[in-house]
């Protein structure tokens, strides 16, 4: 049986079945495939491409390389409606996410920009091909009360799951805080301290990503963004994880074939944080959806011969349900007084975090969802 993250991904067959219709658009794909699919691209597969916003970037793609012959006129003028809403989106993205970047910087936050605002500048080179949602920082622990001040006076409001349940525990097990925009904004903000994934098993602290940043101009303005290497390893952690659509294949296929990755440098990160099981089984099933090679056979090999350990077999296949993540955190923790204090928060939070969750106090009510989640089967359970 495999990981649960492989199975429910494998779960989701249109987002594999669009995969395989796009394949030709991708980095590698072979010109007389290219002029099939869009020959006979229909009404119904455009409907398709659409729900997984990817009509933008197909109309950058066919654009940029002379392709619009092939395309029915009525279909590539669709396309162009398309992608002029999602210039206009993105241009209101760009300037919210560079009002955030220069507060944060303003009020000396040390920030690394991840997932969508960095991917849309340095794979496509245009920001209305690649949708996003939100925008994720990676700042130091020792300045989240800083960010946090900084984005309440823009007007961002911290999402009540992200309270602590007992005070100084999200700095101690939580790996990033979301923010609501303001009124008339779009994107929320992340703002992680660590990147973790699969139960928050396998983690990235902040000074791992730093080590080996490198520079990026956004709007002006010079940020920094992870290495080709670690980001990524953090895109095939993150699509392990959760793969919410087409357009994380998309960013897979385009890291690992347009970055200028050191491969001896991915094994190398790969081993010193010890993420080999979930990194081998995401490219795998990358080379798996696309019919491409997604990475050297040699990087395969050695990833192929690594052996989890009966923890990682039990994250890898969350064997336990709810209490799997439970179980990443405290195996990660060894010391008593973290699993005291981390099952203290867990079962009795205090009244302020209840009303954050449910506008009273209502210990009750905490309880009773407690041990329903608590009881779910391990296959019905999905942590997001």
């Amino acid at each position: 049986m495999p990981p649960i993250g492989i199975q429910r991904l494998r779960e989701r067959g249109d987002i594999f079945a669009v995969i395989r219709e796009i394949s030709p658009l991708l980095p590698g794909g072979n010109p007389p495939d290219v002029e099939r699919l869009l020959t006979g691209l229909n009404k119904a597969s455009l409907a398709s491409w659409r729900n997984h916003r990817l009509t933008p970037w197909l109309f950058r793609e066919v654009a940029r390389h002379g392709w619009g012959r092939h395309l029915d006129s009525t279909l590539w003028g669709e396309l162009r409606a398309d992608y002029a809403l999602a210039l206009r989106a993105a241009m209101q993205q760009e300037n919210e996410a560079l009002g955030v970047i220069q507060s944060l910087m303003a009020a000396g936050v040390e920030i690394i920009l991840i997932k969508g605002a960095d991917l849309r500048h340095r794979l496509y080179g245009d920001p209305a091909v690649r949708p996003m949602a939100d925008i994720d920082l990676l700042i130091p622990l020792w300045q989240l009360n800083t960010a946090e001040i900084a984005l309440a006076r823009l007007g961002y409001a911290l999402s009540p799951n992200c309270h602590n349940p007992r005070p100084g525990f999200r700095e101690r097990f939580r790996k990033e805080l979301h923010f609501y925009p303001p009124s008339g904004l779009s994107l929320v903000v992340d703002v992680h301290w660590r990147i973790a994934n699969v139960d928050d098993f396998y983690g990235f602290p902040y000074e791992g990503i730093r080590s080996r940043v490198i520079s990026q101009k956004f709007h002006g303005i010079t940020v920094k963004v992870p290495s080709p290497e670690h980001t990524l390893i953090l895109l095939l952690l993150h699509a392990l994880d959760e793969c919410h659509g087409a357009m994380q294949i998309i960013d897979l296929t385009s890291a690992s074939s347009l970055l200028p990755i050191d491969w001896s440098f991915f094994l190398e990160e790969v081993a010193r944080f010890r993420c080999q099981a979930p990194i081998f089984l995401a490219l795998e099933e990358l080379a798996r959806v696309t019919k491409s090679r997604a990475a050297p056979p040699a990087v395969f090999q050695q990833l192929a011969d690594y052996r989890p350990s009966w923890a990682e077999w039990v994250v890898l296949h969350r064997r336990w349900g709810y209490i799997t993540r439970h179980f990443s955190t405290l195996y990660r923790h060894r010391r008593l007084d973290d699993w005291a204090f981390y099952l203290a928060a867990l079962v009795w939070p205090q009244p302020e975090y209840l009303v954050a969750i449910y506008g009273r106090p209502d210990r009750a009510l905490f309880f009773r969802q407690f041990f329903a989640t608590l009881c779910s089967p391990a296959r019905d359970w999905d942590p997001h």
